[in-house]
Formats: C-alpha cells, structure tokens, sequence
C-alpha cells in the first residue's frame, strides 16, 4: 500500500490537479449559445399551445431565429434530460413504447380527447446526442435541419408528463424534472419568473456537458503531443480499438507502430477529474478486466489520471488503477514524456 500511496502522492505532485490552460483555451461551454438564445426559446414556448405537433413548434422556433438543436436542446436542459438518459430509453426503455397496432409511441390526454404521438426513429434506433446535434460543437453550427429523432425527444417531453399509456406516464415522471407541455402558452414575463432563476445554472446535465467537452479536448491534447514526440513511426488514434479475440474494446487514444507488423498496441485511458464523482470508478474496474485480456496477446495499457476529485478524493480508485495497468502518469510534459517512453519500449 505504502507504493501505491508514494504513487499517488508522486502524481499529484506533478499533476495539472485543474483544467490545464489548453484545455480551458479550446473550450466552448454550451451554456453560452443557450444563454444567447433563451429569448427566443421562451418565445417559441409561449406562442405555442398544447397538443401542436413538434414540428409546428420547430417551425415557430425558426421563425424567432432559434435553430431546431438548439430548441431541443433548451428543452432537454430545462427538463434535466441529458443524452445519458436519451441512449437509456431510445435503447433498453424503448419497448414500454411499442404499441402492437400503432408502432412506437404513446397516447396522451390532450384536453377532453386522447392522441396518439407517434415516433417515427426512436426504438428503430437508439439515439444520443451525436445524432440530434446537440453536442457543444453542433450548438454553434448553423444549418441543422430537424430530423425524426429530433422530433420523437421533443413530443416526449412536451407530452410525457400527460402520457395515459401504461407505464410512459410515470417513466416521464421518473426522468422529466418539469412538465414542459403545461408551459406552453404561458406569457413569456411568466415564464422568466417560473423558470429564469434555475434555468442553466442549476442544472446538473449542463455542469456534465461541460466536463465531458472538456475530457474530449484532453485526450485530443494527450493525442498531439505523443503524435509530436513519437513522430511518424507511430501512429496515434484518438477513440481507437484493440481487437481481442474477434472483440473490438475502446480506448481513448490507441498507439500501434507503423508499419503494424505483429498486431501489438498500446491502449491508453485518460482520466482527468476536477471534482469528486464516479467516473474514476468505472474506470478502475475496466482496468482490472483490460490488463487480463490485453498482456495474453501482447498489448500494453497505459492510464493518464489528474484532477484533484481524483487525486485528492479517488486514492482507493486509482490505488486499483496503479495495480492493475502498465503505466500510469500525470498530465505534465514529464508525465507525457514518461508515456512516450513506455509506448517506444511496449512497441519495439
């Protein structure tokens, strides 16, 4: 144990602990064309009535100037229904949506009547934020036309808290943080008074939409570096896999060298966090099961842990880490040249 806490204690003392400069220079927070377009978006809600189809009320959004992701995307933050939740129903959750005679949908009480709102792409395929534009990189891009699958998560927040099919009402009332359908129509002056003081800053899928981007940037910047100090013997993918067994597994930077003669790779996991959560977590257990399945065959894994939720709060975590893989270093030109050099002798 003493080895692994002088490990510990080694990277935190050459670790970045926060975002490093890099990270924070190529940042783009989402909350920022959200907080730009909040206007429209309370207008949009406001001059709608319950019932209207998805894309009436897309339609409405564009003729205030609000483009349809970022419509959507204001909808799921207010209801606290982030791509996480998303890939859950459109995947294990769809059947409770599946009608024998209709297809995928759900009935709703609209008034004295009952409708039908029908999916169109949601439990034919699962969804995410990728494939309805609302990742960070997607908010700033103009030009997103709306698709099925932007339309299904639209109708199912406007009307899943209204929801009479068996089960659908109370899996929105599980997972929907507000009944956005009882908003519409509303004056907008009423609206900012409902909505406006926990709008954004309170919201917890915001806070993760930011780390996430944020663990993207760097492990492009892990990537380019060793791209840098490796040189063109090597070469250096980002999201990358290693074949075992006819099983692809991912990792986010996989290194083999060129020309790849014998199969080998390196697969290297980047695991920086500022805050405490359970992120590290996951991750020590797939590296316990990883290094079984990788050294039988020749592979090498290598773990980039900072971050002070990690250093600081994670010790047992990352202890299991130290344990379980070939190398691990901090973010730091030391700690990067230390994993070049593990990558250089792994692969020679």
């Amino acid at each position: 144990m003493s080895s692994d806490n002088d490990k510990i204690n080694s990277l935190r003392k050459s670790g970045s602990l926060w975002w490093p400069q890099g990270v924070r220079m190529r940042a783009t927070t989402p909350s920022v064309p959200l907080q730009n377009t909040l206007t429209q978006f309370l207008e949009a809600i406001s001059n709608s009535t319950f019932g209207e189809s998805a894309d009436a009320i897309f339609s409405r959004a564009a003729e205030l100037g609000l483009q349809p992701n970022l419509m959507l995307k204001h909808a799921c933050v207010l209801s606290d229904f982030g791509g996480e939740s998303i890939q859950r129903i459109s995947g294990a959750g769809a059947p409770i949506f599946l009608d024998d005679t209709r297809g995928y949908g759900f009935l709703f009480q609209n008034g004295d009547s009952v409708e039908w709102l029908s999916f169109e792409d949601f439990g034919k395929r699962k969804l995410g934020n990728g494939k309805l534009y609302l990742e960070a990189k997607d908010l700033l891009s103009p030009g997103n036309s709306v698709n099925g699958g932007m339309r299904d998560i639209l109708g199912w927040l406007l009307y899943g808290r209204s929801a009479i099919t068996h089960g659908v009402r109370g899996l929105a009332e599980g997972l929907l943080d507000i009944d956005l359908g009882a908003l519409l129509g509303i004056p907008v002056a009423e609206l900012e008074r409902l909505l406006i003081n926990r709008y954004l800053h309170v919201s917890r899928q915001t806070q993760g939409a930011n780390a996430n981007q944020n663990g993207q940037i760097l492990q492009d910047l892990v990537k380019e570096a060793l791209e840098a100090t490796l040189g063109g013997s090597y070469s250096v993918v980002r999201n990358g896999k290693i074949s075992i067994g006819g099983e692809n597994n991912s990792f986010d930077v996989v290194i083999t060298k060129n020309p790849m003669e014998d199969g080998r790779s390196v697969g290297i996991e980047v695991a920086f966090q500022v805050t405490t959560n359970s992120t590290i977590e996951r991750k020590s257990q797939q590296a316990e099961g990883w290094r079984e399945k990788l050294a039988p065959e020749g592979h090498a894994l290598a773990f980039l842990i900072d971050g002070a939720g990690n250093l600081f709060e994670r010790a047992a975590a990352v202890s299991r880490i130290c344990d379980s893989v070939d190398c691990v270093v901090s973010f730091s030109e030391t700690g990067l040249e230390a994993l070049a050099d593990f990558v250089r002798e792994s692969l020679k």
